[in-house]
């Protein structure tokens, strides 16, 4: 007979087959995301065009230290001999200068090295309801999921070129996330780093006064304004040049000549790409997106998931900004962690796992696709079910380890803030 405070052995059998069918997948998918990726870094390291972003961030970092303008026509030739404009602000050159300090090996494997810690941080913040749920084991597990998400197109891409993408999201969501569920006092300061370093992350700041987070929305723009007086003192010319010439509009067109192409995977490309409406389409289609989304977020905000509401506000600026590519899209993984949750809600962890699939690496050496059109789709079907997931949970709230401090059942006075 079996012990009372033991299981039936029939059921301790399908335990463990059930664990055993679950760890098999589980290895399987490490494997599977080390060979994309491995295939995918011989794909970009072929030729000359491996890190080429990353070559650009330290010739932009060597004219600051050598006192050379930033924003004079396309003056930056990488490896694989293209050129390229620097169409970060002043401030993001500013910051990439100690890459100019290191010899090149050096640099390189120290920025790689960042953007997998990084992606681990995205990756736990992501699943924690998931990993926490599952197993006690979570840095095993966690290991595993981030292998997984190397096999995503957006997160091979952005290590093969050396983008700085996933270290700007990893900031976002510590910022938006962790820090704000914790109430932190430097809720703001990541984004507004960001900010000062690519516009994009502002969006942030319109979220958080939607939801009444003004103090962080506040300590953003603080740092935004801190840090382009920094660059204006040290780069007065640039910041002349960048702002009073309005470069971050791209007027100029550095990149413009890209706008449809099939890497450019925004709302405005795809309808170049299939129509001739151009922005008498996209316009429309763009506030009817930004409203939505905020409405949603806000929704999601307000059930205590601020995971959800990231996501959320991450995905629509991916869709809505003129030129997004496709190493621009790490909000894929924010967005499959909100939709999966802890994992109880099986239909929609079906759509993720099956979104996921189909966002994988589309690079040539990829064996099931090979057509980035399928991975825009699956980018748009992934947003469309993130807001879905929002708007079909009464409390979303149950997906987070920890409520944040906007909620109407908590007393905000007996909690004691971060220092």
């Amino acid at each position: 007979m079996s012990s009372p405070h033991q299981p039936p052995p029939r059921l301790r059998t399908r335990v463990t087959a059930a664990f055993a069918v679950l760890t098999a997948a589980a290895v399987a998918v490490v494997l599977y995301g080390a060979w994309v990726q491995w295939e995918a870094l011989l794909f970009w390291s072929s030729g000359t065009a491996g890190l080429s972003d990353f070559d650009v961030y330290r010739q932009a970092a060597f004219s600051v230290l050598d006192q050379q303008p930033l924003y004079e026509g396309k003056r930056f030739i990488t490896g694989d001999g293209n050129q390229y404009d620097w169409t970060y602000t002043p401030f993001g050159a500013l910051l990439m200068t100690p890459l100019a300090w290191l010899p090149r090996v050096v640099a390189d494997n120290a920025w790689i090295t960042a953007n997998l810690a990084a992606l681990a941080v995205i990756t736990w913040i992501s699943f924690r309801a998931l990993i926490s749920r599952l197993t006690n084991h979570k840095p095993l597990v966690l290991l595993a999921f981030t292998f997984a998400m190397l096999t995503l197109a957006p997160v091979s891409e952005a290590l093969g070129l050396g983008q700085l993408g996933i270290l700007l999201i990893f900031g976002v969501l510590v910022d938006a996330v962790v820090l704000a569920e914790r109430r932190s006092r430097w809720t703001g300061v990541l984004v507004g780093l960001g900010t000062a370093v690519k516009l994009t992350p502002g969006v942030f700041i319109v979220y958080w006064i939607i939801t009444r987070q003004y103090r962080a929305a506040l300590t953003a723009t603080a740092t935004i304004l801190a840090a382009w007086s920094i660059a204006a003192v040290l780069l007065w010319q640039d910041s002349l040049q960048y702002f009073a010439g309005l470069r971050f509009l791209n007027l100029t067109g550095e990149i413009g000549d890209f706008t449809f192409s099939s890497w450019n995977q925004s709302l405005y490309a795809m309808i170049g790409r299939y129509t001739t409406a151009g922005y008498g389409l996209w316009l429309p289609i763009a506030a009817v997106l930004i409203a939505v989304t905020y409405t949603v977020a806000y929704r999601a905000w307000k059930h205590n998931n601020l995971l959800l509401a990231a996501a959320n506000v991450g995905m629509m600026t991916v869709l809505v900004s003129p030129i997004s590519w496709i190493h621009h899209a790490i909000w894929v993984i924010p967005a499959l962690g909100a939709i999966v949750g802890d994992g109880r809600r099986l239909p929609f962890t079906a759509a993720a796992l099956t979104l996921g699939f189909l966002a994988t690496s589309p690079t040539r050496q990829q064996p099931f696709f090979n057509n980035y059109e399928i991975w825009g789709l699956s980018f748009v079907l992934l947003y469309i079910v993130t807001l879905i997931t929002t708007l079909s949970s009464d409390d979303t709230g149950r997906q987070q380890e920890t409520s944040p401090t906007h909620s109407r059942h908590t007393q905000p006075a007996a909690e004691t803030p971060d220092t």
